[in-house]
């Protein structure tokens, strides 16, 4: 099946690896009051003093401007 991406790449025929969503080791956390607008301002620096606190199960973040959104990955603890 043809398979194109955000940037215009047709991955057919590649092996698309599962979101790691699925796997529950990732969330995300949305920006704003309905975590729809807004901006994730707030979220992103309580997540960098999480990150600099060295919080147990918190792997990193990416922030998702697209989504309005901060990516978390985690590890079992």
């Amino acid at each position: 099946m043809d398979y194109i991406n955000k940037s215009g790449v047709n991955r057919k025929g590649q092996i698309i690896q599962p979101s790691v969503h699925f796997k529950g080791i990732a969330f995300d956390i949305g920006g704003g009051p309905d975590g729809i607008s807004g901006s994730i301002t707030n979220e992103l620096a309580v997540l960098q003093k999480a990150q600099a606190d060295n919080l147990k199960g918190l792997k990193g973040f990416l922030p998702e401007r697209e989504n309005n959104a901060l990516h978390c990955d985690c590890i079992a603890v």
